[in-house]
């Protein structure tokens, strides 16, 4: 009860604001940042000349966006990096090799490709975040 009367340090109360500047700043970029590196795939299939994709890679594109996010504090981590790439690769590969019906694919039929991207991407990332933190505490 007398800690709710206790005065607080005021340099620590200065340290603390200044860390969630610095991290408020940050959060302001993260969008931006992935949004970058996505758009080259998201401008792809016109490139290429089939536009007729451009829906399913921009959703893919976006669950990895999405993804990105949620595991946004392993982005030091360079392999955290090359599994989103590779992943993404392999989502680009599915959408221009697999032969897909000439029916319009809404974004409501794709809704569950864009959830199991993201939980693979996700889940893939975790997964060797747990493995990499397993293998330091064992050395």
């Amino acid at each position: 009860m007398m800690a709710i009367f206790d005065a607080e340090d005021p340099e620590e109360q200065e340290s603390e604001e200044q860390e969630r500047e610095g991290s408020q700043d940050e959060q302001n970029y993260r969008g931006l940042v992935v949004l970058l590196l996505m758009l080259p795939l998201i401008i792809f299939p016109f490139y290429t000349g089939r536009t007729e994709l451009i829906i399913g890679v921009s959703m893919s594109a976006a669950m990895n966006c999405i993804a990105i996010v949620m595991c946004w504090d392993l982005r030091k981590n360079i392999w955290f990096w090359i599994v989103i790439a590779v992943l993404q690769a392999i989502y680009i590969s599915l959408a221009y090799f697999a032969h897909w019906p000439k029916v319009t694919m809404t974004k409501f039929t794709l809704l569950p490709f864009g959830v199991m991207y993201y939980c693979l991407t996700v889940g893939v990332a975790r997964a060797i975040a747990k493995i990499r933190t397993k293998s330091r505490e064992s050395s």
